[in-house]
């Protein structure tokens, strides 16, 4: 089985015979893709955006949330409207995920360097 550093199976893409957002489509579907697994599809399948439905499992968020980022314009990222339709950019979304990355090693190297400053003191 070939597969990519996140688990994704290339063989059973490549054999469904779709590509590009039918691909997403399909992983997300028939084989239950989601988060990291499905951010990685989308760019094999070489998609440049997505639905909110998809953005909103590579991104941890419910699809209500980036229906509100959408209609009140307030969220981190934007969609680009088609036909009227919100889709949402697979750039905005690794640039947002690469964000979301360092801050949490920011917070734990933070916590870490705290931890060695501040140890918790032993009683008994």
């Amino acid at each position: 089985m070939a597969t990519i550093e996140t688990g994704i199976d290339v063989t059973a893409l490549t054999a469904s015979g779709k590509r590009g957002h039918e691909l997403v489509k399909w992983a997300y579907e028939a084989l239950r893709y989601d988060g990291e697994k499905l951010v990685h599809t989308a760019i094999y399948a070489g998609t440049p955006h997505v639905n909110h439905i998809y953005a909103a499992s590579m991104l941890g968020y419910s699809a209500a949330t980036l229906r509100n980022w959408s209609s009140q314009s307030n969220g981190p990222i934007q969609p680009k409207r088609i036909n009227g339709r919100p889709y949402w950019r697979m750039c905005d979304i690794r640039r947002l995920l690469e964000i979301y990355s360092l801050l949490i090693s920011l917070i734990i190297n933070r916590a870490h360097h705290d931890d060695e400053r501040y140890p918790l003191s032993k009683t008994g």
